[in-house]
């Protein structure tokens, strides 16, 4: 039966696919061949074939100085599909339209993707349908960005050591850190505040406060921040930070979260 048997021998390729993109959720690192070859027992010629066709497909990306695979574009817009999708939206839309309200500035939610702050969704004041998406490509450095921090502050360690390792501390504004140093320094006491600051480090004039949702094993979810001028944010600085910090532990109780 040639046909049930090339059914099952695609059944077979495709289980083997998922197996390699899992890898990449399990290490959240780049991997070379042998790596993945060695931790799925499969044979190279096997492996290679697979990886060049997920390369081919956008699901990996291939980076030619380090031979290492890593998890690709197609893979990050999925995801967007999905949260879009799933209950985060009915969950957390009245809190952020609550926040962009009482304040009057823009709320932004993002997620962290690589070394950038991808933003997902906005709250915006004036707006007859206060939530919408953002211009697509609309991302910060992780540095430099509230919401970047926050992600960066509770990520395992040796997750952010992979990441910053080589990483550019780029200054968009004179205001922008500009060491790993001065970020490790932030990084500590947003994780024990829970709080974090863009103080006119992405854009002269503006700042923002963020923090994040989390899930039941204190992972962060997605993050979020309140953005407007810089006077305006500082004026108000104390009543954002008490109602972001509200928002965060209400909202992220209903994801499972307690302390």
């Amino acid at each position: 039966m040639p046909v049930a048997g090339n059914r099952e021998k695609h059944i077979r390729v495709i289980k083997k696919a998922f197996d390699i993109l899992e890898l990449f959720l399990f290490d959240n690192k780049p991997l070379s061949l042998t790596e993945i070859s060695q931790k799925l027992s499969l044979p190279k010629t096997t492996a290679i074939g697979i990886l060049q066709t997920l390369t081919g497909l956008n699901a990996l990306e291939f980076d030619l100085q380090t031979t290492k695979y890593r998890l690709g574009p197609v893979l990050f817009h999925l995801g967007m599909h999905f949260i879009s999708n799933i209950d985060f939206v009915a969950l957390a839309k009245v809190w952020m339209e609550r926040l962009c309200l009482m304040f009057q500035q823009t709320v932004n939610v993002g997620i962290l993707h690589n070394h950038k702050v991808i933003t997902l969704v906005q709250a915006e004041p004036g707006r007859e349908d206060l939530i919408s998406l953002p211009l697509e490509g609309t991302t910060l450095p992780a540095h430099t960005s509230s919401i970047g921090k926050m992600f960066l502050a509770f990520m395992n360690e040796a997750s952010r050591n992979i990441l910053l390792k080589d990483y550019q501390f780029s200054p968009l504004t004179p205001r922008s850190i500009s060491s790993r140093e001065r970020l490790d320094r932030e990084l500590e006491e947003i994780s024990q505040k829970r709080i974090s600051f863009d103080e006119e480090e992405s854009v002269s004039g503006v700042s923002s406060i963020g923090s994040a949702l989390f899930n039941s094993v204190n992972q962060i979810i997605i993050g979020f921040s309140i953005t407007g001028k810089a006077e305006s944010i500082n004026h108000q600085r104390d009543k954002i930070v008490k109602e972001v910090l509200y928002t965060s532990e209400k909202v992220s109780a209903l994801f499972g979260y307690s302390h």
